[in-house]
């Protein structure tokens, strides 16, 4: 009798005996990866929604548990467990993505935040491995889930609710070949917009598609069309040919989890040899942290939006130059 199934074999029958250990894959590897999964989504709803929670615990605790019982279930399998670490990756997106946390774009970012927490607590899993007895695997492991979970639900417990942060202001500088006139004039009557977006506008992010309304002076409110939704500014100064300065008043773009926009403005600055420098400033304040994980991120993604709109009255002001000659 096998001392260890009880099963009985005959050492001169190969079709009893095997000279080399039985493995299961499947009970060695799956259910481990279903019990990170299970924590991680289980994780995310609870401080992304329940807590709304949107700071380290969601952003770095989530990803550092993870990769602990990753660690914990694949300690001697390299192929494996980086197989299982993409997978974890992939679920923190598509869990993001599904809560609304997040479009492509801030999953993308999320993946490089996660990265080194999720290998650091992956190395931290494999050492406590070292220590527990192999014995007592499988009830240690639902015993660390649990730790990790609440260790999770009291992160997130202590970071509260997310609130607005300091105010961040983004800007960006835009040359354009026309005089200042012509591109106020363009400013004020930008309507549709006509030309393509880069690539990362038609994946992820936001962008205007035409606008609302009037901004000619102080008080005057106009609504800036998004493919996503739309945002109202209210226009607080005017300075023909100078400076427009606006306060938005209204949000609906898909983003009220990560910032809220509060206002902004458009500055032109004569240049010498002819040409207009379009000054845009963007004011909001972040709701995501750490910061030194998404700033960077919020920067990029307005600066792009900066860049496109500039690109937008710069042909605009081309346009208007051309009728002017032609007249």
């Amino acid at each position: 009798m096998c001392p260890e199934c009880a099963s009985a074999f005959n050492i001169y029958d190969t079709t009893t005996v095997s000279f080399s250990e039985p493995v299961s894959r499947w009970k060695m590897f799956v259910p481990g990866l279903i019990a990170a999964v299970i924590l991680a989504v289980v994780s995310m709803v609870v401080l992304g929604v329940l807590f709304r929670s949107w700071g380290t615990g969601l952003w770095i605790g989530v990803p550092t548990a993870l990769g602990c019982l990753l660690g914990y279930e694949y300690r001697h399998v390299k192929y494996a467990g980086a197989a299982a670490m993409v997978v974890g990756m992939v679920t923190l997106l598509a869990v993001t993505i599904a809560l609304g946390l997040g479009g492509v774009f801030c999953g993308a970012v999320l993946l490089g935040i996660s990265a080194l927490p999720l290998g650091l607590g992956a190395i931290v899993g494999r050492l406590l491995r070292i220590r527990m007895n192999e014995r007592w695997f499988i009830a240690r492991r639902s015993m660390l889930m649990l730790t990790l979970f609440a260790g999770l639900c009291v992160w997130g417990w202590i970071d509260g609710p997310a609130k607005p942060g300091e105010l961040e202001t983004v800007v960006t500088r835009v040359e354009i070949a026309a005089e200042p006139d012509r591109v106020w004039d363009s400013l004020m009557y930008y309507e549709e917009v006509t030309h393509p977006p880069p690539w990362i506008l038609r994946v992820g992010l936001a962008r205007p598609t035409a606008t609302e309304g009037w901004s000619r002076k102080v008080g005057e409110t106009k609504k800036c069309l998004y493919n996503k939704g739309w945002i109202t500014k209210r226009v607080t100064g005017v300075e023909t040919n100078r400076t427009l300065t606006f306060d938005v008043i209204e949000q609906n773009i898909g983003y009220e989890r990560d910032v809220r926009l509060t206002g902004g403005s458009f500055e032109l600055e004569p240049m010498a040899g002819g040409g207009t420098r379009l000054v845009m400033k963007t004011a909001y304040r972040p709701l995501l942290g750490p910061r030194f994980g998404w700033a960077w991120a919020e920067h990029l993604a307005v600066g792009i939006l900066h860049e496109y709109v500039g690109e937008g009255i710069a042909i605009r002001a081309g346009e208007a130059a051309e009728v002017r000659a032609a007249r």
